[in-house]
Parts: C-alpha cells; structure tokens; sequence
C-alpha cells in the first residue's frame, strides 16, 4: 500500500510535466506558423533558418512522444 501512494503523486508530477511540454510545444508551433505567414507574405523566406526551426519542431516533438511512453 505503500508503494501504491508514492507512486501516486509522482504520476500526477510526470502528467503534469508532459502537459507543460506540450502547451510549450503549442505556444511554440503557433508562433512558428505566425512567423512562416509573415514571411510569405513579405516574400521573406530563409530556407536555412526554417531548416532549423523545423528540426526544433520535430526535437520538440520526439521529446513529447518519448516522455508519453
């Protein structure tokens, strides 16, 4: 029984720790699409910064998926 209330809490701290990547991981994919819109719209594009905020995204991602298994 004892065992049973330790691992309790540290459930809700590792569940509330995959929320905050994932509100991280919203905050920043919808800055990320608001930046990408901007450019096209000014005709702006850098392939080699968006090569990089893209692997960003995806580590990001990986992160979240690997913490949720």
């Amino acid at each position: 029984m004892a065992a049973l209330s330790v691992k309790k809490p540290l459930a809700y701290v590792i569940l509330i720790i995959v929320y905050l990547l994932c509100l991280s991981m919203t905050t920043v994919c919808l800055a990320f699409a608001v930046k990408k819109r901007n450019a096209f719209i000014e005709n702006e594009i850098n392939f080699k910064s968006e090569m990089i905020e893209i692997l960003y995204l995806l580590t990001i991602i990986v992160t979240i998926v690997s913490v949720g298994k």
